[in-house]
C-alpha cells in the first residue's frame, strides 16, 4: 500500500481523532474511508461546465450529451460485473 504524508490543522487532527475513537476505527482507516467516499460521490458526474462550448450547435451538444451518457453506462455495467470495487 503506498504512503502519503498529510499536514492537517490541530483541531481538524484533534477532531479525526474524535470521530475515529467513537466509531472504533483507526484514524487511518477513517481518512482513508472519508477519501474512497469522496470519490464515489464524485464518479459518473460531469465537470461543470462540461457541456458548455458555445462553438457547438445544440444539436451537436445533445449528440455530446448522449455519447456521454452511453460510455458512462457502458463503464457503470462493466464496474457492477467486477467482484471487487475499483477503489
Amino acid at each position: 500500500m503506498a504512503r502519503t504524508t498529510l499536514q492537517l490543522p490541530q483541531g481538524l487532527l484533534e477532531k479525526l481523532d474524535e470521530i475515529a475513537k467513537l466509531r472504533g476505527t483507526s484514524r487511518n482507516r477513517l481518512i482513508v474511508d472519508a477519501c474512497r467516499g469522496l470519490i464515489e460521490q464524485d464518479r459518473g458526474q460531469w465537470p461543470e461546465g462540461f457541456f458548455a462550448d458555445e462553438r457547438l450547435s445544440p444539436e451537436d451538444l445533445e449528440e455530446l450529451r448522449a455519447g456521454a451518457d452511453w460510455m458512462m453506462d457502458l463503464i457503470r455495467s462493466d464496474r457492477r460485473s467486477r467482484s471487487t470495487p475499483p477503489f
